[in-house]
């Protein structure tokens, strides 16, 4: 047993330092055509109150399934959730009649995390007010009372506005928590752990909270948006911090990683001239490289028109938080689908390395597009994905956006978000295949 271990081992070791895939080349992804079989012509449309907006999805092991966001009851926003059958469907088991909406307090709200837990229950996370908020639901739908006594928990973190963009659970079923709050002047990255009954681990950073300070001086909202757990157990953040892409390595007890990047923190500039740069999303490869997309507001080459709009970006970064340069160009990859604005929410990452880009793209005559890239992984678009490795799917004249992206067992690529349809905003889903 041992001696097969260690050969396991060294083939492992040997085909990485020869270059070898770590990836599995038989993986067959999707062509970028809308799935027929689900809804209506690949596309679901899902009102909830005056207004809704899906910003997270997930799949059971069970093939359904569950959005989750906010509705609008024409005086607050609340957590609101959906499930959802195989076929694009409401499940009627769950909440009433496919959605439950409910109010973590008196006061304006979102979710925009949500994570499956191995017992079947979901946890959603966001913000109430000004507040860190999460919410944890039986798999019926009901809130699920041994979690913070009611299901719902509001947490102020810092010293004024807080809020929640990400969420993972630990193997230990501890939860963290990812987005902003107020130390010292101004917004930082804050990371919260929570125990599996909703109460504050207080054995992580300082009474179960961990900042990370990117300037000691006034300045532009530095928020996480994205957080991955690596195998080791450190929690690498990525977000922004003064108009530039940035990401923070924590140890496991919530200490910043020294050895990452500039004693835990990196901080990319993309464009030197003139930019505002975000990172949305962010995956860890199987070697340790991290994935991180977002967009960048410049002026680029491949403009139009001469006049700054967003385009999508992606960098790749070495364990170390180095930049990997044999992504893209010296480890970025800028890219225009429209001369208006483009913009990544979600990324996935195949088994075969591809990588998958959603958001939206804002087009001439003021169409929103749900929008889908799919690059090798060299940072090249991936030409048998959609045309010319881009998707565009024409929902509104209005504001819309794919917010999340999974992928089924089959291969199919479904994608969440939000559009304008019928005079209010709704939750969107759309499967390709």
């Amino acid at each position: 047993m041992k001696k097969t271990f260690f050969l396991l081992l060294a083939l492992v070791f040997l085909s990485a330092c020869s270059g070898g895939s770590i990836f599995d080349p038989s993986f067959v992804g999707p062509s970028g055509q809308l799935d027929s079989s689900f809804g209506q012509d690949g596309k679901v449309i899902t009102p909830l109150g005056q207004h809704a907006r899906a910003y997270a999805l997930v799949l059971q092991p069970n093939g359904k399934l569950i959005a989750a966001g906010a509705s609008y009851d024409g005086r607050q926003n609340d957590f609101a959730l959906a499930r959802y059958n195989p076929d694009g469907s409401l499940d009627n088991t769950f909440g009433n009649g496919g959605t439950a909406v409910a109010p973590v307090t008196s006061v304006h709200e979102m979710a925009f995390a949500l994570i499956i837990q191995p017992d079947g229950k979901v946890v959603a996370a966001g913000n109430s007010s000004r507040n860190f908020a999460l919410a944890r639901y039986n798999p019926d739908g009901s809130l699920d009372n041994t979690f913070d006594e009611d299901g719902m928990l509001s947490l102020s973190v810092g010293k004024s506005d807080s809020g929640i963009r990400a969420l993972v659970r630990q193997p230990d079923g501890k939860l963290v928590a990812a987005g902003w709050g107020v130390e010292l002047l101004s917004p930082d990255f804050a990371l919260v752990r929570f125990n599996p009954d909703g109460s504050l681990d207080t054995r992580f950073g300082e009474g179960g909270v961990a900042f990370a300070e990117f300037s000691s001086v006034l300045a532009p909202m530095d928020i996480a948006n994205s957080l991955v757990r690596q195998p080791d157990g450190k929690l690498v953040a990525a977000g922004r911090s003064e108009a530039n892409f940035a990401l923070a390595r924590f140890h496991p007890d919530g200490s910043l990683d020294y050895s990452f990047g500039k004693k835990g923190l990196v901080v990319t500039p993309l464009i030197t001239d003139y930019s505002n740069d975000e990172i949305k999303a962010l995956v860890l490869q199987p070697d340790g490289k991290l994935l991180a997309a977002g967009a960048t507001d410049a002026l680029t080459n491949e403009d139009t028109d001469g006049v700054p709009d967003a385009d999508i970006a992606l960098v790749r970064y070495n364990s170390n938080g180095s930049l990997d340069t044999s992504f893209g160009k010296g480890g970025v990859v800028i890219e225009e689908v429209s001369s208006y604005a483009d913009d990544v929410e979600a990324l996935l990452l195949q088994p075969d390395g591809k990588l998958v880009v959603a958001g939206y793209s804002f087009g001439a005559a003021n169409q929103g597009n749900i929008l889908l890239l799919r690059y090798n992984q060299d940072g090249r678009l991936d030409t048998s994905f959609g045309s010319g490795g881009k998707v565009l799917v024409p929902m509104s004249h209005q504001d819309t956006s794919a917010t999340a992206v999974v992928l089924q067992p089959d291969g199919k690529l479904v994608v969440a978000g939000y559009a304008h349809v019928n005079g209010q905003y709704n939750f969107v889903l759309l499967r390709f295949r």
